[in-house]
């Protein structure tokens, strides 16, 4: 065996990392559960929305929507316990990015002149190595205001 021949694991290593990352299909997931009650209120009916999508297949990182969505026939809304803070769990899960860095994460909300709620999340994710090698993700959340999912995923 040539001596040299180790010494390309590293490149070769890294050839995968940037390919996983940049050009592997992404993985999406959503899941929607109306069973859970612990968050529910009078007068609307909500649901439990949770999503991600991840790039690179354990080599990149996975970006996640989780949000309990409302509607009351009049509007539809995003649920949060406490007001006061920003909207529901707009985070990457710990665990899910170790091998890749994600940026501009931003999680938005707004309802239409229908009443319909658009949730959004955003995010890049790149390997760190170079941003050239980068994936945009992009989560949607559309509920009518009498809960018909529009979009999800």
């Amino acid at each position: 065996m040539l001596p040299w021949v180790p010494m390309l694991a590293i490149p070769a290593l890294a050839a995968l990392w940037l390919l996983a990352v940049g050009t592997l299909p992404v993985r999406a997931s959503a899941t929607r559960d109306d069973s859970r009650h612990d968050f529910s209120m009078a007068n609307a009916t909500c649901g439990h929305f949770s999503g991600g999508q991840e790039a690179g297949y354990g080599f990149g990182a996975q970006v996640r929507l989780d949000v309990e969505a409302c509607w009351d026939g009049r509007h539809a809304f995003a649920f949060r316990e406490d007001p006061m803070t920003d909207l529901t769990r707009c985070e990457v899960p710990p665990g899910t990015a170790d091998f890749a860095g994600v940026s501009r994460l931003s999680c938005t909300e707004r309802t239409d002149d229908s009443g319909t709620m658009f949730y959004t999340v955003r995010a890049k994710v790149s390997p760190g190595l170079t941003p050239t090698v980068s994936r945009d993700i992009v989560l949607e959340l559309d509920v009518a205001r009498d809960g018909k999912v529009l979009a999800f995923g």
